[in-house]
């Protein structure tokens, strides 16, 4: 099962989040926007993984998070992935003080006892709201994050980090609440 660990968005942010991006179709029409229930913010993607390591995984995140504590993240701000070439994800900045990255480093225990190396990509707090499906050039994906405070900021109180489960379908991605793991 295809598997990762993120932080749930609360639905009135998911909607506004993706209104936002909707409404840069207009000028931008090759950009692809998730469905609102896929919007989460991703601590760790772990892939395909047997059910006996998506279990390991799950009881190593609860034991790596236990005490931690929730907090408040906000969102705000554009960016493009990646940094050189053609932009492809759409993505807002995510920030939690040090709390994500504890929650990160928790992700991180949870991939080890699934039996994953660890991560080598430098984490980078963010929200994906759009995909451009053929690229975007950088001139113009430059001027489309210059526009960051079009996007208002929004906070939400973090309460808890979920392993999630996703099936790929031609209808896009469906994602399932594999357990929730409260702060």
């Amino acid at each position: 099962m295809r598997c990762f660990i993120a932080i749930e968005i609360p639905a009135v942010i998911r909607r506004d989040l993706r209104a936002f991006a909707l409404g840069l179709r207009a000028e931008y029409p090759n950009l692809r926007v998730p469905a609102e229930d896929t919007i989460h913010l991703t601590l760790r993607f772990l892939g395909e993984l047997p059910p006996d390591r998506v279990e390991r995984a799950g009881a190593a995140l609860t034991g790596a998070l236990a005490g931690s504590g929730g907090a408040e993240a906000t969102l705000s701000g554009l960016g493009v992935f990646p940094e050189r070439g053609p932009a492809r994800i759409l993505w807002t900045g995510a920030a939690c003080g040090d709390r994500l990255e504890a929650w990160r480093g928790a992700a991180e225990v949870a991939a080890a006892a699934a039996g994953l190396p660890p991560e080598k990509q430098a984490f980078r707090p963010h929200v994906t709201i759009g995909r451009f499906r053929d690229g975007l050039a950088r001139t113009e994906a430059a001027t489309l994050v210059a526009r960051a405070d079009t996007l208002r900021p929004c906070a939400f109180a973090v309460s808890a980090v979920s392993l999630w489960s996703s099936d790929l379908n031609a209808g896009g991605p469906r994602h399932t609440k594999l357990k929730d793991i409260g702060l």
